[in-house]
């Protein structure tokens, strides 16, 4: 196999790129979902689309050489941070390890903040630390973290293969971002004890088990590290919540040991029927549906969005629910609602459209039915 051979043979199989790649753009290219040619093996050119731009970053990439002392430059990598970040490393062979390792995987939780979450990888944590400081108006905050499905999926080991499939380097990449819920847990504490933490673990990649690119995933293993990392939070104080923007796996996740289910309410309730036995037995558990109401993938359906839309939609929600035997009142005490997905890509104007159109919703919804439920 040529090494261009194998650079479109590493994208191709790719689950994630349109998800974290193209679909970001969307607000730019409207067409985001790209389509592969076995034949060409290439990305299939369509209107609308970075396919072309796609197809000239691959052609690039295979051109580009790696460097022939490849630990070389680890080498001076790896002295850096040791010497200014003071990583607790040290070379063995030609691989540096960690003595931080076996801690980890022995769920060594102490000590989080070696594995705080620092620039450039965030430009706004700290301000949010001190915006909630001492607010004595605040209850719950959200934080976020990648989901340990998604997160495990989209990591490859040097065969190429998702590191989901490899026992230990999932396990490391699992307790790893829980490391980083953790002191994020750790930091929101810190800074009001009147405060409980909310954090979302974001799944997008869920919604692709069942189809081609997972079908042999172990639906089991996915509910246990699902689980195992609920409920390491839960101990550490926190409310738990999987977020999911795309098609609900309704069987599998009201099955989960999370306090909260967050899917994108407005773009996938259509047949939300279908499932109101596995939805009435999540809310009979105690469980709370953060509805994403207000689209934020679609820039155009949010431009042109405005307050009836939603609430016409949501109460068809209702009504479909209510039909299957679920009571309204019961749904709407144990219901939360948000954007469908986030804001991070889209203009300040419509972000700050979605954020308000999702605030207003709320308090018209707790209005309107405070006599009942609240």
């Amino acid at each position: 196999m040529t090494r261009k051979e194998k650079i479109s043979a590493f994208f191709k199989q790719s689950e994630l790129f349109d998800y974290m790649v193209t679909r970001p753009l969307s607000h730019i290219v409207p067409n985001w979902e790209l389509t592969w040619n076995l034949k060409e093996n290439r990305v299939e050119p369509e209107e609308d689309s970075l396919a072309e731009e796609v197809n000239r970053l691959l052609d690039e990439i295979s051109e580009v050489q790696p460097p022939k002392e490849y630990h070389a430059n680890e080498d001076v990598l790896a002295e850096y941070v040791k010497s200014h970040l003071n990583w607790n490393i040290y070379k063995k062979g030609k691989r540096w390890e960690s003595s931080d390792y076996e801690a980890i995987i022995n769920g060594d939780f102490t000590n989080l903040e070696k594995y705080k979450i620092s620039k450039p990888y965030t430009s706004t944590f700290d301000k949010f630390i001190s915006k909630i400081k001492d607010d004595k108006t605040l209850s719950f905050v959200k934080g976020q973290i990648v989901g340990p499905f998604s997160f495990s999926t989209s990591l490859t080991d040097a065969n190429n293969v998702s590191v989901f499939y490899d026992d230990t380097l999932r396990d490391i990449a699992i307790k790893t971002l829980t490391l980083k819920a953790l002191w994020q847990i750790e930091q929101i504490k810190n800074a009001n004890k009147n405060i409980t933490p909310v954090i979302f673990m974001d799944e997008p990649s869920l919604s692709h088990i069942g189809t081609c690119a997972f079908l042999t995933i172990d639906i089991n293993m996915v509910k246990n590290i699902l689980n195992d990392m609920s409920n390491i939070l839960k101990s550490f104080g926190a409310i738990t919540t999987i977020h999911c923007c795309g098609k609900m796996l309704w069987d599998m996740l009201t099955t989960i040991d999370v306090d909260i289910l967050n899917f994108d309410a407005y773009s996938y309730s259509d047949n939300i029927e279908l499932y109101s036995n596995y939805i009435s037995n999540f809310l009979d558990k105690g469980g709370i549906i953060a509805w994403g109401i207000v689209p934020t993938l679609d820039v155009n359906e949010l431009e042109i969005i405005n307050y009836d839309i939603l609430d016409k939609k949501f109460h068809n929600i209702l009504f479909k629910l209510e039909q299957k035997g679920i009571n309204k009142d019961k749904i709407i005490k144990q219901s939360i609602f948000t954007p469908s997905c986030g804001c991070g890509g889209l203009s300040k104007e419509l972000a700050l459209k979605a954020c308000k159109l999702t605030s207003q919703f709320a308090e018209n919804i707790k209005e309107k039915y405070k006599e009942k439920v609240f």
